[in-house]
This record gives structure tokens, C-alpha cells and sequence, in this order.
């Protein structure tokens, strides 16, 4: 890949912060981000971004796209062009900021199984109990403005990620940003969120002053599955605040399921597909709301390096192969099928000792609310 093959070498930028003043950048939030602290970024000059658009050989930085082409899968890559292609940007060589993502900081009401303190504050006290490395301290970015001094007057592709974006700020203030220097009404937004928060009347405004609310719920089992992987959500709340949220129905609104798979949910996706077939497949205007795959990475913490599906031992392997075959959504199957077949089979289980770490702290038991994955240890 090339810095013509990517529209977001010269289109796009990912901002996060790890405290009140400084941040690291890339282009986008599957790329590696910069070693380097900046405190002001300059989207034009600065030197990690320029680094890479001066690249013409394949970039290292952006493995996540390379390993996802690989195994058939849909990269990031290809879904900002067909992004791009969708609202007329040119894919060029010009430099200017179309394409915006932006991580509001680590506050979360969670502490999902597959992630840690670096996305989710609520982690911290158990990652300390639980003698595990943090890697990188994140304090408060709460009254970091780092994106103040960027001209958004161009940006026609804005995402927000945490966390929980909905719960802080930042994610407001920008789309007023946004209004004030440029034309909210040519923008398309979009959100990673837990559908946990629903949206203040000010943001639902500015979501309708958008050509385009894209929001992807996170969602990774349902019933007790839910609420063991993303811990200590209550699914009827969730469940029923997607819905309030879907009952917006504004013009523009556009709803998707991202589902995150790794070890915990593998033999719960058709209950998934299930429960949105049956209770949210669509919007009011008829519209479909697809499911989007993901797959649990060790980017996101510990949990993320124990439960992604390389650590499937050879019989797990072989049943999920089986059980992949089975499902109602072939898209999903070939999705996920392809990625495990990628993967050589892992003996080591240290998923195990993992989850029976986190029920000793939590109270919870992973071998009744995950039963299915259970049956193979």
C-alpha cells in the first residue's frame, strides 16, 4: 500500500489524548499511532504524518489493513474509500483534513472483558489488583482542546471514539466547531458508542444539522452474555436505550451493530443475528441495520491479547469451524471463518486463567454466562 492507495495519507487524521495537554496522532485509528507527544498538531507539517505521505513502499504502520485484506476481510482502508467515493472527496495527492477521527478521552461507564485501562477508566482499580502491566497511564484529557487550533473547515468525515464518547464533551464541541467554520450539513458523523448514554437534546440537534448520524453500537452477545463481556452493562437497559435512540428517526440517521468477536462470543454469533432479526433489523424508514464485524486485537489490553482468535486450541478450532458453518448470516460466517482458518492453533488457554481472575474479583462466573465456550475447556 502506497500513499496513493489510501485516501487518508493525505485526507486524514486521528487524534488521542492521554492528558490535559498532550496527544499522539496518525491517520486514522488503525494505524500506529506517533511515538512522539505533540501538544499542537499542525495537520499540514507535522512530522509523523509528513513521515508517511513521503513513503512510497508499504507502511508498517498500517498492518491492521494489510492482515484484514489478507484474510478477505473489508479493511479500514477500504471503508474510507468507499467513503470517500460516497461523498464525492478526490482521492489525491493535496493536502487537506476531509476525514477527522477523534478519541474523546478514556472515561467509560465499562469495563468489557476484552479491553483495559487504556480505552476504559472504569478498568484501572482491577488492572492493579490484578498485577497486570499498564502500558501507557492515561490522565484526565478532560480540558484537553488540542483539536481548537485545527481548521475543520473542510472535513466532511468526522468519527468519535472513546471510552464512551457520549459521555464527555469533546465530541459536542467539535461538531459546533465544525458548524461555525464549515458546513454541518455536508458532514456525515459517526460514533463508536456502548448505547448505554442517550444523547442531549443539543447533540440530537446538531446530529440532524448533519447530511449524514452514523452510529455503530457496540454490541458483542446479549442477555447474560452482554452483560458479562461488557461488564457491568444491563442488557434490557441497553436494549431498550437503542431503541429510544432508533425512535429519533430523523432523516440522516443511520444505524449499524458493531460486533467485536473473539473468544468469549464465538459460539453466541447466531444468537446476535437472532436478536437483531427479531427486534432490530431495521429503521422506521425501512432501512436495514447491518451488522459490522470487528475482532478483539491486543491493542485494546489484556483482554484483548487473551481472547482474540488466535487462541483457539485445535479442538476449538474445529468446532468453531463447524459452528461458523451453521449460521443464518453467511457474510458474517465466511467473515469470521476466514480470519480463524489464518490463525495456527494455541494450546497455551491463557483466556481461562484470565476469566477466572476476573470472576474472583467480580463475582461473576464465566462458565454458566458463557456455557457454550465452556463445554471446550
Amino acid at each position: 500500500m502506497t500513499n496513493t492507495e489510501c485516501p487518508l495519507y493525505n485526507k486524514g487524521l486521528y487524534i488521542e489524548k492521554i492528558n490535559q495537554t498532550d496527544a499522539h496522532v496518525a491517520m486514522c485509528c488503525m494505524q500506529i499511532m506517533s511515538p512522539e507527544f505533540y501538544t499542537n498538531v499542525n495537520f499540514h507539517t507535522n512530522d509523523y504524518l509528513e513521515k508517511i505521505r513521503n513513503t512510497d513502499a508499504k507502511i508498517p504502520a498500517c498492518v491492521s489493513c494489510f492482515e484484514n485484506e489478507r484474510n478477505g476481510n473489508q479493511s479500514y482502508r477500504q471503508g474510507q474509500a468507499a467513503a470517500f467515493a460516497q461523498q464525492g472527496i478526490e482521492q489525491n495527492h493535496t493536502v487537506e483534513l476531509k476525514s477527522f477521527s477523534y478519541n474523546c478521552e478514556n472515561v467509560c461507564n465499562l469495563k468489557c472483558i476484552t479491553c483495559g485501562p487504556k480505552y476504559s477508566s472504569l478498568w484501572y482499580p482491577e488492572y492493579k489488583k490484578l498485577n497486570y502491566k499498564i502500558e501507557q497511564i492515561k490522565s484526565s484529557g478532560k480540558h484537553n482542546r488540542i483539536f481548537e487550533s485545527l481548521d475543520l473547515s473542510k472535513v466532511e468525515l468526522m468519527h468519535f471514539q472513546g471510552g464512551e464518547p457520549l459521555l464527555t464533551q469533546d465530541h459536542e464541541l467539535i461538531l459546533e466547531k465544525i458548524s461555525q467554520q464549515g458546513n454541518i450539513s455536508d458532514l456525515i458523523v459517526s460514533y463508536n458508542t456502548n448505547a448505554t448514554v442517550f444523547p442531549t437534546d443539543n447533540v440530537v440537534d446538531l446530529w440532524k444539522r448533519t447530511k449524514m448520524t452514523k452510529l455503530f453500537f457496540s454490541i458483542d452477545g446479549t442477555g447474560d452474555q452482554f452483560e458479562y463481556i461488557r461488564f457491568p452493562g444491563v442488557w434490557d437497559q441497553v436494549n431498550q436505550n437503542m431503541k429510544n435512540i432508533r425512535d429519533l428517526n430523523f432523516p440522516g440517521l443511520w444505524i449499524e451493530i458493531g460486533l467485536t468477536v473473539g473468544v468469549s462470543n464465538l459460539f453466541y454469533l447466531q444468537d446476535i443475528i437472532d436478536w437483531r432479526d427479531r427486534e432490530f433489523s431495521q429503521l422506521h424508514n425501512g432501512d436495514p441495520i447491518n451488522i459490522f464485524i470487528n475482532f478483539v486485537n491486543h491493542k485494546l489490553g489484556r483482554g484483548g491479547k487473551v481472547l482474540g482468535l488466535h487462541n483457539l486450541n485445535d479442538r476449538t478450532k474445529s468446532a468453531a469451524i463447524e459452528y461458523l458453518d451453521s449460521l443464518t448470516d453467511k457474510n458474517i460466517a465466511a467473515s469470521v471463518k476466514g480470519t480463524i482458518l489464518a490463525q495456527q492453533p494455541n494450546d497455551n488457554n491463557d483466556w481461562i486463567q484470565y476469566l477466572d481472575d476476573l470472576d474472583r474479583l467480580r463475582g461473576t462466573n464465566w462458565q454458566h454466562s458463557l456455557s457454550k465456550l465452556a463445554k471446550y475447556i
